[in-house]
């Protein structure tokens, strides 16, 4: 999925996503929550980060440890920029159970993901100005 993303983007990326995910969007941010499903995930936290975003990151595995169906996936996302003029760069850590059962290539079926909270704020802050 990540290699996909780096060549592909994020276009597709809810493409990976089961239709029962549980998705938790760590701190106090506009897109903080714990989301029940794949359509409240792409409601609530990819479509305001699209409303937002000029630039996705783009992801760049550091790290993977894998246990099960469960893995943590420490990655850069790399050259991301806010249509407000924000650096959108920033490592993330996804906790990750994924289903291999049904669909090749697996798809997620949740997630806890750890972000940048002050660049996630400043992202939606329609008054951030980026320093030059």
């Amino acid at each position: 999925m990540f290699n996909v993303l780096n060549t592909a983007g994020w276009t597709n990326f809810t493409s990976y996503l089961t239709d029962d995910l549980i998705w938790t969007v760590t701190g106090e941010t506009p897109i903080s929550g714990n989301w029940t499903s794949r359509q409240q995930y792409i409601d609530n936290v990819f479509t305001p980060l699209n409303n937002y975003l000029a630039v996705w990151p783009t992801p760049v595995i550091v790290r993977t440890i894998t246990q099960g169906d469960w893995a943590t996936v420490l990655f850069d996302g790399q050259n991301g920029l806010g249509k407000n003029g924000l650096d959108y760069s920033m490592p993330y850590s996804w906790l990750m159970n994924v289903d291999t059962s049904l669909t090749t290539p697996a798809k997620i079926k949740q997630v806890v993901g750890f972000y940048d909270h002050v660049k996630v704020i400043q992202l939606f802050n329609t008054s951030y100005v980026a320093s030059s």
